[in-house]
């Protein structure tokens, strides 16, 4: 797949999960898209 305004990294490596533990690679590929907001909303 091509992207028009996102470079992706040369040497960045996935975040995994591995038999339930978080495996965090030297070169991490972090998500950031800007703009975007979670929210919880809680019905009482």
């Amino acid at each position: 797949m091509t992207y028009q305004h996102i470079h992706l990294p040369v040497n960045g490596e996935k975040i995994t999960f591995k038999n339930g533990v978080i495996q965090v690679p030297d070169q991490p590929i972090i998500t950031y898209i800007e703009g975007m907001v979670s929210v919880l909303m809680y019905r009482q």
